[in-house]
């Protein structure tokens, strides 16, 4: 049993440790799971809907996961799945 605590801990770690090699090495691909790749963002600015003000981002690096396919896969059909679940009401065609 671990505790939410260490789990959250252990999630940060792990994160933070992918975070840095993946900033290192452009990429991190792991077998039947997907690649953290390291994707470079352009500047760009954008405007406050609510005051009209511009706003510049500068570029910046983002870290990006992509998937292999078998999960997309099984993301989608849980998504048609839970979509079509909650159209009928929570009733089974079964």
């Amino acid at each position: 049993h671990v505790s939410q605590t260490d789990a959250l801990e252990w999630t940060s770690l792990i994160m933070s440790v992918l975070a840095d090699l993946v900033l290192v090495e452009d990429k991190i691909m792991f077998q039947e799971f997907g690649t953290f790749k390291k994707k470079h963002r352009k500047e760009y600015t954008a405007i406050n809907n609510l005051s009209g003000e511009e706003i510049c981002y500068p570029a910046r690096d983002a870290i990006v996961f992509i998937p292999v396919d078998s999960i997309k896969k099984a993301v989608k059909e849980l998504s048609i799945s839970k979509y079509i679940e909650e159209k009928s009401g929570g009733k089974s065609n079964g």
